[in-house]
Order: structure tokens, then sequence, then C-alpha cells
């Protein structure tokens, strides 16, 4: 699992433009994923407005749900753009990068839609913990504790996930449940 990132650093020690370059490109895609996603939100604010329609907070979440959704969307693409330049160690142009960014879109979508379930189901059970029962100790050391054990639980999911990103990139259209588990062994 880490020698392709081993392979990637020694590539990078060679020629760095290459990797700067790919994370410029990233960079650049996710600020207009996320300038387009609200945007879009806003012009949607704004019709809602002009025809006088009544602002309903169920029909703006589910909206803004559908946009996160779709932000998630273009940022996993961008994510799979950028981890074909670290395992090919070539450069991409802009277009080469987004069109294999939304080829393969929907593989590391797959994987972050996983990653967020094994991310939910630990914080949720540690938040409802904290809710139902530690909240009223009214003390700030549970809450910095609780705190922790929510960071902790971020940090391991995503990086145990980490290795499913790199497997899903080295195999070029394999299994996503095949990387999930070659990332978890």
């Amino acid at each position: 699992m880490l020698e392709p990132l081993l392979k990637a650093a020694r590539e990078y020690k060679k020629k760095p433009f290459v990797f700067i370059g790919a994370n410029l490109k990233y960079g650049i895609f996710q600020l207009l994923s996320i300038f387009t996603v609200l945007g879009v939100f806003f012009i949607f604010f704004y019709l809602l407005s002009l025809f006088s329609i009544e602002f309903n907070f169920v029909i703006l979440t589910i909206f803004g749900i559908i946009l996160g959704m779709l932000y998630l969307y273009l940022s996993s693409g961008f994510r799979a753009a950028l981890f074909r330049v670290y395992t090919d160690k070539k450069s991409m142009g802009f277009m080469e990068f987004f069109k294999y960014a939304m080829q393969n879109a929907h593989q590391f979508f797959i994987l972050t839609l996983a990653r967020l379930i094994f991310v939910l189901f630990p914080v949720s059970l540690i938040l409802a913990l904290y809710f139902l029962s530690l909240k009223d100790l009214n003390n700030f050391a549970v809450d910095i504790l609780v705190g922790l054990a929510v960071c902790f639980s971020f940090f391991l999911v995503h990086f145990l996930f980490f290795g499913s990103y790199v497997s899903i990139s080295e195999t070029r259209g394999g299994s996503v449940l095949h990387a999930i588990k070659n990332s978890l062994v």
C-alpha cells in the first residue's frame, strides 16, 4: 500500500513541478466547484424570492444537501485526477485533468460516501453518549475529551481509507469493495 507513495515521493524529489502543478490544478478546481455550488444555491434562493415563493426551511435544506452531494462528487473526481498524477508521475493539462476527474469521479465518490458513513458511526455514538449522559456534568475536561475522541475518530477513519484511494487509483477501474478491503488489510 505504501510502495506507490514511496515511489511518488522519490519522483517528487526528481521533478517537483509535476506535483506542484497537479496540486495547483486541484486547488483551482476545488475553488471553482465551491463557487459553482454556492452560485447555484444563491440563484435558487434568488428565484424563490423573485417568484414570491415562501422560504421553506425543508426545501432549502434538501436543495443544500443535493448541492453538497454535487460538490462531493466533483471533489472526489478532482481527488482521483490528483492521485493519477501521483501514481503516473506525469504532468497533465487542465482539460486532461478535468476530463479524467469527471470520468473517474464515481469510484472516488463511492469511497467518499463510504468514508462518511464510517465517520458518522463512531462520531454519532460519541455525541449521543455526550448529549444523553455526559453533558449534565458541566465539566470542561469532559468537553475536551469528547472533542478529542471525535477528532481521533475522524483521523482514524481517514487514515484507514487513504489506502483505498491509493488502491483504486493504482488499479484504474477496479472494484471499490476490493479497494476498501485492500486498505483495511
